[in-house]
């Protein structure tokens, strides 16, 4: 998943800036690995060798999003900032298919509100909900995704299954219609960018 987001920035190549923050550490807590960079490749490379686990077997997802969120909006570089104040900034939040069975399958469990308490307003944000070809009863994914949709914090939310190409390109075109609309680099009536002495010069050349 974290290739195919990369890939994507790099393709539209819109001077991004990429971070880390991983959900657990030695102490359980969040943890900001990489602060953001233009350098993808480091992150990319940091991401493989912090897979589940790899400090402890608890997950704090909230320890994680929280680290992000603080690196997201710090743009004090006397604080050690590294955000850009007038960029752009969205939250694309990936979760697996639940592994638990709740008694009402249509409720949030308290830890998922807590999560959801920490998403910043103001600020579109995309659920993405991983791994769903290991649910045989898609069905199943149904009660989920209205119980999330009733939060009302998430401008899309989308069952994918990034190893299978599932959904991928639907989560990449709900990212690119979250983006705000920047100025035409050209007018409207400009039909090209070249100016009239080039077409004398092929014309005359022809």
């Amino acid at each position: 998943a974290v290739t195919v987001f990369l890939a994507y920035l790099q393709e539209v190549d819109t001077d991004d800036q990429l971070g880390l923050a991983v959900y657990n550490s030695p102490s359980q807590a969040g943890l900001l690995e990489s602060g953001l960079t233009s350098n993808f490749q480091s992150v990319e490379d940091l991401s493989r060798q912090r897979q589940a686990g790899h400090y402890d077997y608890y997950t704090n997802i909230g320890g994680g999003l929280q680290e992000a969120r603080l690196e997201l909006e710090n743009s004090d570089p006397d604080n050690g900032g590294r955000a850009r104040p007038g960029a752009f900034k969205m939250i694309v939040l990936m979760t697996d298919v639940p592994p638990r069975r709740h008694p009402d399958a249509s409720a949030l469990l308290d830890r998922d509100r807590q999560l959801l308490e920490l998403l910043p307003t103001g600020r579109p944000c995309v659920l993405v909900v991983n791994k769903v070809d290991r649910e045989r009863d898609k069905r199943a994914l149904l009660p989920i995704m209205a119980a999330y949709a009733k939060t009302e914090r998430f401008v899309a939310i989308i069952p994918a299954s990034v190893r299978s190409h599932d959904g991928v390109d639907r989560v990449l075109a709900s990212i690119g219609d979250s983006l705000p609309r920047g100025p035409a680099g050209y007018d409207a009536d400009m039909l090209t960018d070249r100016p009239a002495s080039f077409f004398v010069r092929e014309y005359v050349r022809e």
